[in-house]
Parts: structure tokens; C-alpha cells; sequence
């Protein structure tokens, strides 16, 4: 390799902190290498660099600084610190340095240790298309502005972002993490990208908070409080790095931007080890589409404050979403597995329902112990047109099942994975949504429409026998009343209709304590008007004993003519009440079936 000297008006006073220029014929460039900082404790490394870089700017050659770089003062920063295109061959350390103007590393490469630990950036900080060679560390950083480390390579056996948090913009993109990454208990507060990024070693986004929103007029005192509790220092220390740090106070509050689809973004994006979200804080949607997952991806005791999306995720190990809580609406689609794969709801809680209708999880999922509400889904937007972009215009173009459809489907898929592990008691609810779904679904007053209303007003769809024993005397109740109005046996029209309503109403399915309160009252009055009825001799007053045992007669379906065979009957049916006894029976008959249907409803396969 050829020497090259160096000749340039370069001042005296710097000529020392050359060590050696040479040629590279590899880089086609002359190797400026800069050090010897570490003899002078006096000086400023970087305020000599920066005098040095620009004597060479406008020639072909590489700055290369072979010393170490280490501040741990808690001093402010005053200038920008800007370096492209420059080689670190010794340590980067910087700790507790509150940076008050931009901070810019282009096309560098960290040949050793880099570390910022518990720093705060004020403007702007980039690390574009650099390269750690090993392990870095950014642990308790705050980032006060855009931080973009787009198409950075991570070689390090280990880095560290635990602990940071940013309240502006947090880029990721094209990044390779060739080890494991730990990034638990980060607060992002708006938009973090890691889109296309590849994590080849174990990712840890465990208890972190994303998109959680700050108010505009915090105080000081909080912002030394939280600093105090993540970087674990006393308050002395954070008053001085944080006693200028203006940007901390000066954070625009967006939370209702409507141009912000996503905040949190992990699109196409490799994980190849281990990927920890466990306990972490998803405060906006989070875009995980065509993420890749070769290993395990934990988002157990995960809570999803937004609607959640997967779309076109794959999952090729196990996917643990137990305890998770999902707030708003989640949907699973066309989601890929593999034979390996498995997906795991255990105890997981979907407050707004759940779609996998297309999720492709097969029988590679387990749903043991979930809870699942549905408030009111059939509006939701979300659910009908698959979480689209209102930005975008080609929603029309899309065939999109229903929401029925979809909520039908995945309460099908769901009744079948317990029915496979042969849990009854838990299928047999699902079951009952599915069909309450599609009798929501069946619009018009079609015959499928009637026979649903039958199931659900009979025995809820064989889980409730009481509702088959009041319906079966409800049946039965109405028509020996029709009898007896028809022949003319009874003058109380109104106490027999009320008596129907009655039993309706007690039928009825009720939701909260307000209509519970009604129903008791009601029936109460009900019972205090059959008193006053049987108590006196009004004309509209009705022989309850003899009502009574003919009605238990006309339960009686096997007895074809209940009246005829007493001596003294009273009742000498004409042909119009034999054919309402004939309808009438064919629905007491059918009551006593549901009765019993419901009666075996953990023993029916």
C-alpha cells in the first residue's frame, strides 16, 4: 500500500492529530487517520475533528478517526455535530449530553463499542446507512425530534434502545439487526416505522407504550420525575441536563390527525429469532402487514387501545397472544402458517368481537378461556370494509363479504375448534352466536327467518330450558284461551291478553338493570291484577279453578278430545275450536321438544 504525505495549509497546531495518510487502492481513496487525542486530556476530540474534516473536504479522501471518543460530563451540547462518510475505529461514548442542535451520522461505520446512553437529542438525530460493527447502546435516550436510523446495519452481538423515549418520529426502515435488539419499556410517542427491517436475532418490545400521547403543558417537574425513574439517577443530575432542554415542553399534540393512519409500523418486516411484545401498549392501530415471524412472537398480557389489524402476516412458529385485550375491533386476515405454526388466544379479550373468517389458521389455533364481546359491530366501518385506508379509492372495487358473514364465519371456526377438543359447554355458545348472527342476517320474513325466531324465542338455540317451559305454556295457554273466547265460555278478553304478555314479557331477554327493574314490576302488577280478578265477583271475572285443569288438559297432546269424556262437561267444542286445539298442539308439541333439547344440551354432540 502507498504512503501519500499530506501537503496542505493545514495549521500547525493540528498536524499532530495526523497519524497517517495513505492509499487505499480498495476505495480508490487516500486515508486520512486522525487521533492521538487521548495524550492531550485538555482539548476537545471532536471540536478538533471538526477543525480538521473540512481541510479535506473538497479532496478524494477517507476520514478515518483511530482514537476513542468519551464525554461523560453532562455538559449541553451546543452545535450541531455532523460526520458523513467517516470511519470510527476506537469507542464512541457519550453519557448524559443534553444535544441542543442537530445531530447527523451519514454513511458512517462504528468499528467498536457506540454509546449514548441516557442522552437527550433536542433536534433532529439521523443514523442513515451506517454500520455498527458492535454493540450499541441508546438506554434511557430521549429523542425529542425526528430519529431516523434508516438502512443502518446492526452487527453487534447486542443493542440496546431499553428505556428511551420519543416524542417525535422514530424511523426504522431497511434496518438489518444481525443480533438481538432490546428495545423494552420504550415510549413512542407518535409514529414509529420499522417497515422492512430484518431482525435475525431476538427483538424485545416487551412493556413498551406506542403512540401514547402527552399533553402540551407538562411541567418540568413530571418530565424530571420520569427521567429520574428510567435512567435511575438522582435529581440533582437530571435538573442539569435537563434544565435547558426547551424541546421536552414544545411537543405538538396530533392524537386526532386524521392523515395518521398508523403510527406504529412493522410492514414487511423479518423477524427472524424471537420476537418479545409482552406487556407492551399499542395506543394507535399498528401496521403489520406482510410482517414475517420465522420464530416465536410473544404478545402476551399486549393491550391494543385501536383497532388492530394482521393482514397478510406470517406466522411460522408460535404466536402467543394470551391475556392480550383488545380494546376495539381485531381482525386476523390472510394471515400464513405453516405445519409448525401455532396461534394462541388463551384468555385473550376482544371487547368489539373478532375476525378470522379469513385468517387461514386452520387447526393451528386455540381460543381455551377467551372472552368475546360484540357491542355493536354490525356498524362498525372497520368490519365492513377490512380496515380500509379511507384515503384510498379502491374500496369499491373490492367483493367484501358482510359483516354478518364474516362475524357467522368466525363463530363457526371457533365452535369447531372446541368441538374438536370436545368442550361442549363452551362450543355450544358459540353455536348459540353463530345462529343469533345469521338471524340477524336473514333480512326478510322467510321461512329460514321464522324457523330462527322459532330456536331463539323457544329455547335460545338449545341452551335454555326454561325458555322451552314458558313457551310450551305459553303455546298452550294461548290456545285454550282462544277456545274459551271462541265459545264465548269466558267474558274477560283483557285478563287473558294479559295474561299472554305476561308470559312475553318474563321471555324476554333483558340487558341491564334498568330493564330488569321494569320486568319486575310488571309482572307484579300482573299478578295483583289475577288477585283482584279471582278475589270478586265482577262480571269479567274468571273461575280459575275450573281454567286451570281444562288448560292442563290441552297441554295433555296425546288426549285428541280433552272436554268430551268428562259426564258434566260444559264444553261442546264446535269444528273451529278443534282445528285451533290441532294448531295449538302442534306448538305445545314442539315446545315440549325444545324443552328437552335444551335439558340435553351438554350431552347432545
Amino acid at each position: 500500500m502507498q504512503t501519500i504525505y499530506l501537503k496542505s495549509p493545514m495549521k500547525e497546531e493540528f498536524k499532530k492529530y495526523i497519524k497517517k495518510e495513505k492509499y487505499n487502492p480498495d476505495i480508490n481513496k487516500t486515508e486520512i487517520w486522525i487521533g492521538n487525542f487521548s495524550n492531550d486530556p485538555t482539548i476537545d476530540p471532536i471540536d478538533i475533528i471538526c477543525k480538521i474534516i473540512p481541510y479535506f473536504q473538497n479532496q478524494d479522501n477517507k476520514i478515518i478517526i483511530d482514537d476513542y471518543l468519551q464525554y461523560n460530563n453532562g455538559k449541553h451540547w451546543q452545535k450541531n455535530l455532523i460526520f458523513r462518510d467517516i470511519t470510527f475505529n476506537e469507542s464512541v461514548k457519550f453519557y448524559y449530553i443534553s444535544f441542543k442542535d442537530c445531530v447527523c451520522f451519514e454513511k458512517c461505520i462504528f468499528k467498536k463499542e457506540v454509546s449514548f446512553s441516557k442522552c437527550a437529542f433536542n433536534e433532529k438525530v439521523d443514523f442513515i446507512n451506517c454500520i455498527f460493527k458492535e454493540r450499541t447502546n441508546f438506554r434511557g435516550v430521549f429523542f425529542c425530534s425526528i430519529s431516523d436510523f434508516s438502512d443502518t446495519v446492526f452487527e453487534g452481538e447486542q443493542n440496546n434502545f431499553s428505556f428511551i423515549h420519543s416524542f417525535e418520529d422514530f424511523y426504522c426502515e431497511n434496518i438489518n439487526l444481525k443480533s438481538s435488539v432490546d428495545f423494552s419499556r420504550a415510549d413512542f410517542k407518535k409514529t414509529v416505522s420499522f417497515e422492512r427491517a430484518v431482525f435475525e436475532g431476538e427483538a424485545d418490545f416487551s412493556n413498551v407504550e406506542f403512540g401514547k400521547y402527552i399533553r402540551n403543558d407538562l411541567e418540568y417537574s413530571e418530565y424530571a420525575y420520569a427521567f429520574k425513574k428510567y435512567i435511575e439517577k438522582t435529581a440533582m443530575q437530571l435538573k442539569g441536563l435537563l434544565k435547558n432542554t426547551s424541546k421536552f415542553i414544545e411537543i405538538k399534540n396530533d392524537e386526532n390527525d386524521e392523515n395518521s393512519f398508523f403510527s406504529i409500523i412493522f410492514n414487511d418486516a423479518i423477524f427472524r429469532k424471537n420476537a418479545i411484545f409482552r406487556e407492551s401498549v399499542f395506543e394507535n392501530m399498528a401496521n403489520f402487514t406482510n410482517t414475517k415471524f420465522e420464530k416465536l412472537v410473544d404478545f402476551h398480557l399486549v393491550k391494543f387501545n385501536k383497532a388492530q389489524q394482521f393482514y397478510s402476516t406470517i406466522f411460522l412458529d408460535r404466536a402467543i397472544f394470551s391475556n392480550t385485550v383488545f380494546h376495539e375491533e381485531a381482525q386476523f386476515l390472510y394471515c400464513q402458517t405453516d405445519s409448525n405454526s401455532y396461534i394462541g388466544f388463551e384468555s385473550a379479550v376482544f371487547k368489539r368481537s373478532l375476525d378470522i373468517s379469513r385468517s387461514n389458521f386452520n387447526d393451528k389455533v386455540n381460543f381455551w378461556n377467551i372472552e368475546l364481546e360484540e357491542g355493536d359491530i354490525f356498524t362498525s366501518s372497520k368490519y365492513l370494509d377490512d380496515f380500509e385506508n379511507p384515503e384510498e379509492e379502491s374500496k369499491s372495487t373490492k367483493n367484501i363479504p358482510t359483516i354478518y358473514k364474516k362475524m357467522r364465519e368466525t363463530y363457526r371456526i371457533i365452535k369447531s375448534y372446541f368441538y374438536s377438543q370436545n368442550n361442549r359447554i363452551e362450543a355450544l355458545e358459540f353455536s348459540k352466536k353463530e345462529m343469533l348472527v345469521y338471524e340477524k342476517e336473514v333480512k326478510s320474513l322467510s321461512t329460514d327467518k321464522i324457523l330462527l325466531l322459532a330456536n331463539k324465542f323457544s329455547n335460545n338455540y338449545g341452551t335454555n330450558w326454561v325458555k322451552g317451559l314458558l313457551f310450551t305454556m305459553l303455546t298452550g295457554f294461548i290456545t285454550y284461551s282462544t277456545i274459551l273466547y271462541i265459545e264465548e265460555k269466558v267474558n274477560s278478553t283483557y285478563s287473558i291478553l294479559l295474561i299472554c304478555v305476561l308470559f312475553v314479557v318474563i321471555m324476554s331477554k333483558t340487558e341491564n338493570i334498568k330493564e330488569i327493574l321494569q320486568k319486575v314490576f310488571f309482572v307484579f302488577f300482573c299478578c295483583l291484577y289475577v288477585i283482584i280478578l279471582c278475589s270478586c265477583n265482577t262480571p269479567f271475572a274468571i273461575n280459575w279453578e275450573l281454567f286451570i285443569e281444562h288448560y292442563l288438559k290441552v297441554l295433555n297432546i296425546i288426549d285428541l278430545k280433552p272436554f268430551e269424556k268428562e259426564e258434566n262437561s260444559i264444553f261442546n267444542l264446535s269444528g273451529l275450536s278443534y282445528l285451533f286445539l290441532f294448531i295449538g298442539r302442534i306448538f305445545i308439541g314442539y315446545g315440549y321438544y325444545q324443552t328437552i333439547q335444551a335439558f340435553r344440551k351438554f350431552g347432545k354432540s
